[in-house]
């Protein structure tokens, strides 16, 4: 269906927000529908997928943070493939409203391989400030 919309139609749906202020992509990322993502990943340009992946719902989630919360590690992928490392930094350092990021997700759903996975094209510099972020609670990831 994104297909045959202009791409200004494409980035108005995708920007929808519903009650709870989640986007398309949080719903798909929520559910790990993979396929779904890599359709919406694919049909914005760079800057619009960003701005996608830093949209945060009421509850300051990004569609990563619920990616994470399940583990949906190839969801992840598919969301953070195309990314340049500055933002791929940027977005895994996004807090929601419990400081929580999806490095803190990550590490206490036990998903520390996919954590690993996904970080790796950050430096050991920028990895370790990742992992310095500390939540509400002062629990670091």
């Amino acid at each position: 269906m994104l297909s045959t919309l202009s791409e200004t139609e494409t980035l108005e749906l995708l920007q929808l927000q519903n009650i709870n202020s989640n986007t398309v992509l949080h719903c798909a990322a929520d559910r790990g529908h993979t396929e779904t993502v890599e359709c919406i990943v694919n049909s914005v340009s760079i800057p619009d997928l960003v701005t996608q992946l830093r949209m945060q719902n009421k509850d300051g989630k990004t569609p990563l943070h619920y990616a994470a919360d399940s583990g949906y590690g190839e969801t992840l992928k598919a969301m953070t493939d195309r990314l340049a490392v500055a933002d791929l930094l940027d977005i895994l350092s996004i807090q929601d409203k419990e400081g929580d990021t999806t490095s803190h997700l990550l590490t206490r759903g036990g998903y520390t391989k996919t954590l690993d996975s996904m970080c790796q094209r950050l430096s050991p510099t920028q990895y370790h400030q990742l992992l310095d972020i500390q939540n509400a609670a002062g629990s670091t990831p």
